[in-house]
Formats: C-alpha cells, sequence, structure tokens
C-alpha cells in the first residue's frame, strides 16, 4: 500500500508540474495577445486620426482647386500644374455630398433622371405593328 501512496504522490507531482509548464506557457501566450491587441487598438486610433487628417486635407484641397478652375484654368491643365490625374482633380472639385450619402442633383441631372428618361432630349414613338392584308402597313415595318 505504501508503494501505491508514494506512486500516486509521484504522479501528482509530475501532474503538477505539468500543468505550472503550461500555465507559464498560457501565461506567456495570454501576455503576447494582449500586448498585439493593445498595439493594434493604437494603430487604429492613429488611422482614424490619420483619416481625419486626410479628409481635412482633401477638402482643403478641393477648395483650392475649385478656386483654380474658376479662373477659367481647364481641369486637365490643373492636373498638368499638380501633377494629378484628371479623374482625382474631378473627385476632388465634385461638389460635397450630404451625410445621407445621396448626391445632390443638380437641376440638369434631375431633370433627366426622371423615369422613362433616356437621355437629355430623348423622345419614344411607337411603331404600329402591320394590319394583316395591308401591304402599306407591312411596308413601312420594314
Amino acid at each position: 500500500m505504501a508503494r501505491n501512496v508514494s506512486r500516486q504522490s509521484a504522479a501528482l507531482a509530475t501532474a503538477r508540474a505539468r500543468r505550472r509548464e503550461l500555465d507559464r506557457e498560457r501565461d506567456s501566450q495570454d501576455l503576447r495577445v494582449e500586448e498585439a491587441t493593445a498595439a493594434a487598438l493604437v494603430m487604429l486610433q492613429l488611422r482614424g486620426e490619420a483619416q481625419t487628417a486626410l479628409e481635412v486635407a482633401s477638402a482643403a484641397l478641393g477648395t483650392s482647386l475649385r478656386t483654380l478652375l474658376e479662373q477659367d484654368v481647364s481641369a486637365d491643365r490643373a492636373a498638368a500644374l499638380l501633377e494629378l490625374d484628371l479623374t482625382e482633380v474631378r473627385r476632388l472639385t465634385k461638389p460635397v455630398v450630404p451625410d445621407n450619402d445621396k448626391p445632390v442633383p443638380s437641376p440638369t441631372t434631375a431633370h433627366n433622371s426622371r423615369p422613362g428618361a433616356a437621355g437629355s432630349d430623348a423622345k419614344v414613338s411607337a411603331v404600329q405593328a402591320p394590319e394583316a392584308g395591308n401591304d402599306d402597313g407591312a411596308r413601312r415595318a420594314g
């Protein structure tokens, strides 16, 4: 019986040592996870601040570009002067979109966006189907 007790004690001591080693590894991993999470949270905050700064700078650049365009400088020329793509100049100078993310329609756009309007002055005309036995209708239909 004494042998059984000593085996049990040795097994308990071994189990305890293994558990402690696993706990150290888990604690070490937990610390690495916490440090990586904290670093990511700091970077997310910095990214948000940088994004805000970029939006402010883009708005100021757009204002400057609109001022340049008001001086009868074409968008192509402004792009060349600033070494920007023409699409970037157009993007920066387009009207500011309200918070509801829907562009404000200009009077021309609102007129053209009516249901059924295919273009600025597009007109649709109906073609009558040729009547049976009417050669004139068949000739007009093609």
